[in-house]
């Protein structure tokens, strides 16, 4: 019999990936950390309200995320666990994060912080191109979402016979997580601050040990 929480590994990553992305925007200045390009459009805007210090990480943040996917690649391509490895390198910078923001003189240092967790979805966003076993994206939904509703479509309107299928299998559970951990993070985020990312780092602690 499969490990459960191997199964739903996906689902559990899409939770992840909402939770933290909403916890580093309410807390350091409206930063995408999974959804990385979305930092263009806020940088943008804030071009035209006025630029502050903390928001140039959002373009650095681009670069962070790069790096995080090059070193997670060379760790899969290098290492026997491979994505096993990759995920602990991810739990470690996430649980690494949290116990930090409870350090009462790390306040005055969230962009450290926040790197550390963009980093950590570069790891996140990297493992489902390194491993076809994982699934669809976990860190993106706006595609996920596409294809959702394509597959929706012809299952009402059915598709000439020389189109190809759209699989969705599981892409809704992955969707519905994602904005779980949106919402659970909007009010943990609020409550404990980045101190909260405790919480996905034990998910992908879970999902880690289940990859064997």
């Amino acid at each position: 019999m499969r490990n459960p929480i191997r199964l739903c590994s996906g689902v559990l990553l899409a939770f992840v990936a909402g939770y933290i992305d909403t916890a580093t925007f309410l807390r350091v200045s409206e930063l995408f950390s999974a959804h990385i390009t979305g930092n263009f459009v806020v940088f943008a805007i804030a071009l035209v309200h006025g630029v502050r210090e903390v928001d140039w990480l959002k373009l650095i943040a681009l670069p962070v995320f790069f790096l995080g996917v090059s070193l997670a690649t060379f760790l899969y391509d290098r290492t026997a666990a491979r994505i096993r490895t990759v995920l602990i390198c991810e739990l470690a910078l996430l649980g690494g994060a949290g116990l930090l923001a409870l350090v009462p003189q790390m306040q005055a240092h969230v962009a450290w912080l926040a790197m550390a967790l963009v980093l950590a979805m570069a790891f996140q966003n990297a493992a489902h191109q390194l491993d076809v076993t994982l699934g669809p994206t976990s860190a993106v939904m706006t595609t996920n979402a596409a294809k959702l509703f394509v597959a929706l479509w012809r299952k009402v309107m059915s598709p000439p016979a020389d189109v190809p299928a759209v699989k969705a299998d599981g892409i809704g559970a992955r969707v519905l997580c994602f904005a779980a951990g949106c919402a659970v993070s909007a009010f943990a985020t609020h409550r404990f601050g980045l101190a909260a990312v405790l919480l996905p780092a034990a998910l992908v602690g879970l999902v880690a040990a289940a990859r064997r």
